[in-house]
């Protein structure tokens, strides 16, 4: 009977359209196969980019259109070599790492 009942609720869920909602588990690791795929897997899992691409499951995080126009732009080298020749961007990003350093009681190495 059990069986029967088990059975008539999926016949029920199913007519109705009841798609079951993603948990937390689901989530991260189609975060964690995405993230492999649009990286070093993306040539090994042809047919698996291709299904993510056809049924838009990659949900990227949503980049900012100045992101975007550096991201552009970091493709050529000529952009690339004025950033890194530009050593104020180092300081920026070693700025707030320096404080916690410094708090840490950790020394300057040389």
């Amino acid at each position: 009977k059990q069986i029967y009942n088990l059975g008539q609720l999926l016949v029920e869920f199913a007519d109705s359209g009841y798609i079951k909602s993603k948990t937390f588990y689901t989530k991260g690791i189609s975060k964690i196969i995405r993230d492999d795929l649009l990286s070093y897997m993306r040539f090994i899992m042809k047919a698996d980019d291709k299904y993510y691409k056809k049924h838009k499951l990659y949900q990227l995080p949503k980049m900012d259109m100045p992101y975007r126009i550096l991201g552009f732009l970091y493709n050529f080298k000529w952009f690339r070599r004025h950033i890194h020749q530009n050593r104020e961007m180092d300081k920026y990003i070693i700025e707030n790492h320096q404080k916690i350093i410094e708090e840490m009681g950790v020394e300057k190495s040389v």
